[in-house]
């Protein structure tokens, strides 16, 4: 549906802020997933990312933008496998890739843990753009990450689990 003439002016909800930078990480990964929902709506136009990132600054953006982002966020409590990347890849340069693609370096070392492996968050960054670090630290930093992401698998099957049980 093409977006009326008049402008509501709406501002974002703190939790729904939350949870979208709890999931998404980035506010770019936030407005590309909502501009996905907008263009699979029938005549409507992408929305410049400036708009998502001023609703997620918590500035008064048009009603139509804060909708968006409440309907993603509903989206990702209810399917989350729609919007995480496929599984990590076995090359380790394409590991790289995938790893930067789907969070900042530092969410990384904290959530991986890489500190108690003994891998500092120095090496991690190096590491990640491209410069050798031991094939130990190497081998653990990619078990950490395939435990982590077998974890996330169980939490989203979950989710689906849940979902499916409570609306057959």
């Amino acid at each position: 549906m093409a977006r009326d003439a008049t402008t509501v002016l709406k501002t974002l909800d703190p939790s729904t802020h939350n949870h979208l930078m709890n999931f998404f990480r980035t506010k770019k990964q936030i407005a590309e997933a909502a501009n996905e929902l907008i263009c699979d709506d029938i005549d409507e136009d992408e929305v410049h990312y400036s708009s998502f990132t001023r609703a997620l600054e918590f500035e008064e953006i048009a009603d139509f933008v804060v909708d968006k982002l409440d309907e993603l966020d509903l989206l990702v409590g209810r399917e989350p496998r729609r919007y995480l990347p496929d599984a990590p890849p076995d090359d380790i340069d394409d590991l790289r890739a995938w790893i930067k693609q789907f969070a900042p370096a530092p969410w990384w070392v904290q959530t991986l843990d890489l500190e108690s492996a003994e891998i500092k968050a120095s090496s991690f960054n190096q590491w990640l753009a491209g410069r050798p670090m031991g094939k130990a630290k190497v081998d653990a930093t990619v078990e950490r990450l395939h435990d982590w992401w077998a974890r996330l698998m169980q939490a989203v099957e979950q989710v689906e689990y849940v979902r499916w049980v409570a609306c057959p």
